[in-house]
């Protein structure tokens, strides 16, 4: 077994299952920043209806069997419902469901600074 190997293989299995809790809820909130610095409107079901049907298909172990030797589930069926959903409620919905109104901001937040340490 390769040295790196058999250090990870000497880690304890609830130290790596708290590494990987950490891991995971660190990329969600970076992907939730993602959006609040481009100003995502979740205030708008156009936008927020796919987002959560995305992140709980994501993180709640949901899979589509689509043949026997292919199955899409987790990260992948979750962003594959994120694209779609969201282009197709896009199709469907009223006009003014798709006008693009600016995110309310608030006292103190400048253009660029969201209220992020650092200002990023």
């Amino acid at each position: 077994m390769p040295k790196f190997g058999a250090v990870v293989a000497a880690i304890p299995g609830g130290v790596l299952g708290g590494i990987t809790v950490i891991l995971y809820g660190m990329i969600g909130l970076l992907g939730a920043q993602i959006w609040l610095n481009g100003r995502v409107d979740l205030r708008n079901p156009l936008n927020l209806v796919p987002a959560a049907a995305g992140i709980i298909i994501g993180v709640g172990g949901v899979s589509l069997k689509i043949t026997d030797n292919f199955e899409l589930g987790g990260i992948a069926l979750g962003t594959i419902v994120v694209i779609t959903g969201y282009h197709a409620l896009r199709v469907m919905a009223p006009a003014h469901m798709k006008d693009e109104r600016p995110v309310p901001t608030t006292a103190g937040d400048t253009e660029g600074d969201r209220g992020v340490p650092g200002g990023a």
